[in-house]
């Protein structure tokens, strides 16, 4: 009787330890959105940060490391990235995080020849 509990509860203690090893493995294959937002610098961060309280389809005005000025639309957010619809050529195109300078809400004339006019007051 003694020698079957010992086999049971041997049998038991294998059984567990090789699901505990199991699970890990199990869980490392898929990405964490967490570990994948601490690949973003800090002001990718605040540019996702920044973004994520605008809806998707709102008017956006960027500001592109390259110094050029990007009007459109938001679309959907993603780790380390976000969908843009040009407000010149309507295409949809996905851009990084760390490829913006600056961004704020704004309007977004759209349609090809569309042209983006900043007024200036005389005063």
């Amino acid at each position: 009787m003694k020698f079957w509990r010992s086999v049971n509860f041997t049998l038991c203690l294998a059984l567990a330890c090789a699901l505990s090893l199991s699970l890990p493995a199990h869980g490392a294959k898929q990405p964490d959105k967490a570990k994948q937002a601490n690949n973003l610098t800090k002001h990718a961060r605040k540019i996702e940060r920044k973004l994520g309280h605008y809806k998707p389809g709102t008017p956006i005005h960027l500001v592109m490391g390259d110094g050029s000025d990007r009007y459109g639309t938001l679309g959907k957010l993603s780790p380390t990235s976000f969908s843009f619809t040009d407000g010149d050529s309507n295409a949809v195109e996905t851009v990084q995080y760390s490829d913006v300078d600056s961004a704020q809400k704004g309007s977004a004339p759209i349609g090809e020849g569309s042209v983006h006019h900043h007024h200036h007051l005389p005063f």
